[in-house]
């Protein structure tokens, strides 16, 4: 109980612990006043029953003596009030005493509590920045990963315009080839043309002429066409021969414009032909003859 008082009497204002100290210190001095008058008027009321009145002399005598009893009570009453005082002094010394060790176990909580604040802020700060690092390198490696695509996405594009080059060039080349090819065939059609033209208006003109187009004829009917004949095939021929058709030998000479296997195919016909036909012929007949052998398809 008296540590419940001595606590709220801690929680007070020093100003209103002042006031109700005085206020004791009065309501005790009061008391001891109040007790040495009763005690007064008690020696009072005996000396006024027993004795009659007496000379201003005697009262002053029992003046005297109540002033020594006053002296007495009030010297006991000074060292009351004394160890009260430092009884009271002891109070608020242990008071402070508690106060200041209760200030510092506070500021020591207070300390405490910062530090603890302080270390999460530290924290706090610490996972803000490493947050803030790893945020950072996710974007360089983003940025990085966006680099490399657009490199490969660039490297791809190179390369198809290169393959697109490429092609065109190989188009180019085989367009050019190709209008060479068409030049050297018009070239040749143009030959052949003109050598039919002269054929034909000689075998027109002459028995050599009919001697010639009964010899294509039989071989044209004589050859197996082989898969890679083209119509538009255009090839000149020459037979040596003797008398009664026997073929010596046959060679495709130029202009022809077949590849080995077709002119293989010309000469095979030309040897199955045999004898190539010669009566009715014997007076144009010669050794060695030419003729064109042709392909339309």
């Amino acid at each position: 109980m008296n540590g419940v008082r001595q606590q709220a009497i801690r929680h007070q204002p020093p100003l209103k612990r002042f006031g109700e100290r005085t206020l004791a210190v009065l309501l005790s001095v009061g008391i001891h006043l109040f007790f040495a008058f009763i005690m007064w008027a008690g020696v009072s009321f005996h000396f006024s029953s027993q004795q009659p009145l007496v000379a201003p002399t005697t009262v002053q005598a029992t003046v005297v003596d109540i002033s020594d009893l006053l002296a007495q009570r009030q010297v006991q009453q000074d060292k009351i009030n004394e160890a009260n005082r430092a009884a009271r002094e002891k109070r608020e010394a242990e008071e402070l005493h508690k106060e200041l060790m209760e200030r510092q176990r506070r500021q020591r909580e207070q300390a405490e509590r910062a530090r603890r604040e302080r270390t999460d802020a530290e924290r706090q700060e610490q996972q803000r920045l490493a947050e803030e690092a790893r945020q950072r390198a996710a974007e360089a490696e983003r940025q990085l990963a966006d680099l490399r695509a657009q490199r490969e996405q660039a490297r791809r594009e190179r390369e198809a315009e290169e393959r697109r080059l490429q092609e065109l060039e190989q188009q180019r080349l085989a367009e050019a080839e190709q209008q060479i090819k068409d030049l050297e065939q018009q070239r040749m059609q143009q030959l052949l043309a003109e050598e039919q033209a002269r054929e034909a208006a000689s075998e027109r003109s002459s028995l050599m002429a009919e001697y010639v187009f009964a010899i294509r004829a039989r071989v044209t009917g004589n050859w197996l066409r082989p898969p890679t004949a083209q119509p538009g095939l255009k090839c000149r021929i020459r037979v040596n021969q003797i008398p009664g058709g026997e073929v010596i030998s046959a060679t495709v000479i130029s202009p022809c414009n077949a590849d080995e296997t077709v002119r293989r195919s010309i000469t095979n016909a030309v040897l199955r032909s045999q004898p190539l036909p010669y009566q009715g012929f014997e007076s144009v007949f010669e050794r060695e003859i030419a003729f064109s052998f042709s392909y339309d398809g």
